[in-house]
């Protein structure tokens, strides 16, 4: 057929591909060939398909078993992504949350964790280019991973209170300076979302543990 014209004539040029750089790893900005970069992206793609005995798999044993004569890597990417998630679940460890950023002096954790939030969004869209699985998945949220900005946001809001309220008592309101600015602005609408009754139970509850909220019965 034309579809499997086709995928042997990528297949060949990925065997040339092989044999001049030595793997299958083929950057998706490969300038020199493109239509092969996507295509190697696909058959992980397809091959992901299959392993999740998902409908619409185009691959098949013969298939893989083709593309392992040349030592093809389903998962090239498993090894430094396991490395990179053992340095956030130490992060988490000794800071309670896995809202690194550049400050922190690991810049490349922190690119590392918004690379996983852009690849969840793939995932979520079943986007074949994205990097993000179900096992994955499982793995950052064992860390209550914060998936989306505004969660990652509000977290890191809340985190700053915390400490606030560790330093001077609970139920310490910040005072109105100049450092504490932003953090009264967001404490003042955490608490009118929580008069119109529009908090969350999940935000709702560690605000009231710190005692910062009036505490008020949800219908």
């Amino acid at each position: 057929s034309p579809y499997n014209t086709e995928w042997h004539g990528r297949f060949k040029e990925l065997v040339q591909y092989y044999e001049k750089y030595g793997d299958t790893i083929v950057p998706q900005n490969f300038n020199q060939n493109l239509p092969l970069a996507r295509w190697v992206v696909h058959q992980r793609h397809q091959y992901k398909l299959l392993k999740e005995n998902k409908k619409g798999s185009q691959m098949t044993q013969q298939r893989i078993e083709t593309l392992e004569t040349i030592n093809f890597k389903w998962a090239p990417f498993d090894s430094d992504w396991m490395s990179r998630y053992k340095e956030l679940a130490a992060y988490h460890k000794k800071h309670g949350h896995c809202l690194v950023d550049g400050e922190s002096h690991n810049i490349i954790l922190a690119f590392w964790v918004q690379t996983q939030r852009r690849q969840y969004v793939l995932f979520e869209r079943n986007e074949e280019t994205t990097h993000m699985t179900a096992e994955r998945l499982g793995l950052l949220s064992n860390l209550h991973f914060e998936w989306t900005v505004p969660e990652a946001k509000w977290k890191s809001r809340f985190i700053e209170l915390a400490r606030y309220v560790r330093r001077h008592g609970i139920g310490q309101i910040p005072r109105n300076e100049p450092s504490n600015r932003d953090l009264m602005r967001w404490l003042r609408e955490q608490q009118k979302l929580n008069q119109q009754e529009r908090l969350s139970k999940e935000k709702r509850e560690p605000l009231l543990l710190l005692g910062v909220l009036t505490i008020k019965a949800y219908n």
